[in-house]
Formats: C-alpha cells, structure tokens, sequence
C-alpha cells in the first residue's frame, strides 16, 4: 500500500494570500508596506509564509474591550472598550 504524502505550501503569493482573506491585492501590499504583514521578497516578488497569515489573523481578532456596537435605534456609535 502506497504511503500518501502531505503537501504543505511553503509560501504563498501576494493572490493567493487575498483569496485566502477576501480582500484585493492592493491590500495586501498596503498590510506588508505598514508593517501589519510579514512578507519575504523574493527577486521582485512578494512571498508568504503560513504561520505569519496566522499571526497577522491573530492580531487582527476583535475580542471583548475592542468592540465597537451600532445602535440602529439612534444611529450612534456605541464604543464597548470602556
């Protein structure tokens, strides 16, 4: 019986990394020039590692303390960090 082997991407290009995160290219490139995402330049291109995806995810998670609420009622923002 033939063992199957497991293909686990290295990187990911700058599509690729949209796609994943439903957002444009372009800003995925504004992401890595602010900092926000980690990319490796590769020659002229940009390249992405996995566990970088999931830290840029990690530190983008909204959690209790920095929800901001609209009330529908009135239309005014309703900051719940305090």
């Amino acid at each position: 019986m033939a063992q199957k082997e497991v293909y686990t991407k290295e990187f990911y290009t700058v599509e690729e990394v949209s796609g994943l995160l439903r957002v444009q290219p372009l800003t995925i490139y504004r992401w890595v020039k602010s900092g926000k995402l980690k990319g490796y330049s590769l020659g002229r291109r940009l390249r992405f590692k996995q566990e970088d995806i999931d830290v840029f995810l990690e530190s983008s998670r909204v959690g209790k303390g920095n929800v901001i609420t609209v009330d529908f009622s009135n239309g005014k923002k309703d900051d719940s960090s305090a």
